[in-house]
Order: structure tokens, then C-alpha cells, then sequence
């Protein structure tokens, strides 16, 4: 509570094993949780929450560039408003399944670099969900997501498994049996 950073991981490369954080609650802090490495085999979180303050610069999750590996988020909360709820420098892949984004003020996802996968989310603010640069890619999968969120970037949205929009898909991150961009069927194989 009243902390600049909640938690900070710098695990180093080659240590073996996982990180596992349970029903932790991180509270009224600048950063909750600062991922600077992650081991070899990366973090997982499950049932926790993040709360930050509202300040300019604030966020929940923030993965630095020296991030590589894993950081898995299972049924957890994001609760205040943030100025971005997930900040991603590092090329590792974040996966959030389950978890609740209750309001943020700018972005729910700033994906400067990496991978994010989310799952079954839900998403509750009438800001941008995320957008993504030119190095990041996101799928996004049943979730909870209003008409008024945008996603930019390198995105894949599906409302079932293997069926995708093609309304922001770069073709270089598929493979189908048809030309990209303008694909009207189902696409089945991204990378």
C-alpha cells in the first residue's frame, strides 16, 4: 500500500523453475508488479489483485525489455483506474485468461513489444482496450470486449476457436490456403 512498485521479479535466465504468486493483493501503489526477468520458465498469477493509484505514468502490470519467457495471469482483477493497466517492452508473451479489467485511462494493453494472449476476459471502460507496435501481436479470444474498445495493431480477434476477423491482420503473422489481407473464410494456422 502507498509504494512506488508492489512486486518487483528479476529472476535470472538461468534459473530453473516457475514463480507462482496466489491471492495476492497489491494495493495503491504506482507499479504493482514489475517483471524485469522471469527465469526460464516464466511466472504464474492466479486469483490476485492489482490495484493502482490514478496518477499520470501508473500501471498494474509492466514487463522490461529484459523480459523473455512467461507471465500467465489466471482469474485475476484489475480494479481502480490506471493510467495503462499492462505496459509489454520485453519480447516475452503474457497471457491473461479469466481476469477482470474494471477501468483504466488510457489503455488496458500498451504492447510496445511481445506476445499477448487473452482469453475470456472481461474489459469494463469506454477507453481503448489496447493497441499494439509494430513488433507485439495480440490474440484476443471470447471476450468480453464492447464496440466502443479499439485494438490497434497486429491483433486477432475470434469470437470461436479458428474463426478470426481479418479487420487488422498483417499477412506476414499467417498462413491460409487463400491471399491476405483479404480473406473472407476462416483462417486456421497464425504464427
Amino acid at each position: 500500500d502507498t509504494a512506488k512498485y508492489g512486486i518487483i521479479f528479476d529472476i535470472p535466465s538461468a534459473m530453473d523453475g516457475s514463480a507462482v504468486v496466489s491471492k495476492v493483493s497489491v494495493t495503491n501503489t504506482h507499479q504493482a508488479v514489475t517483471v524485469k526477468s522471469a527465469g526460464r520458465y516464466g511466472i504464474a498469477f492466479a486469483c490476485c489483485s492489482f490495484r493502482t493509484t490514478d496518477m499520470l505514468d501508473t500501471c498494474a502490470i509492466r514487463t522490461e525489455s529484459g523480459f523473455t519467457t512467461y507471465a500467465v495471469f489466471n482469474s485475476c482483477t484489475f480494479p481502480g483506474q490506471p493510467f495503462n493497466t499492462v505496459i509489454s517492452e520485453g519480447t516475452g508473451k503474457l497471457s491473461f485468461m479469466n481476469c477482470k479489467f474494471t477501468s483504466w485511462r488510457s489503455l488496458a494493453f500498451n504492447m510496445e513489444n511481445g506476445t499477448l494472449s487473452a482469453t475470456a476476459n472481461s474489459f469494463f471502460s469506454t477507453n481503448s482496450v489496447g493497441t499494439l507496435g509494430a513488433t507485439a501481436v495480440g490474440v484476443f479470444c471470447n471476450n468480453h470486449i464492447t464496440e466502443n474498445n479499439l485494438i490497434e495493431g497486429t491483433a486477432f480477434i475470434t469470437k470461436s476457436e479458428n474463426e478470426y476477423s481479418d479487420v487488422s491482420i498483417d499477412g506476414a503473422w499467417l498462413a491460409t490456403s487463400d491471399a491476405i489481407p483479404y480473406v473472407a473464410d476462416r483462417i486456421y494456422y497464425a504464427s
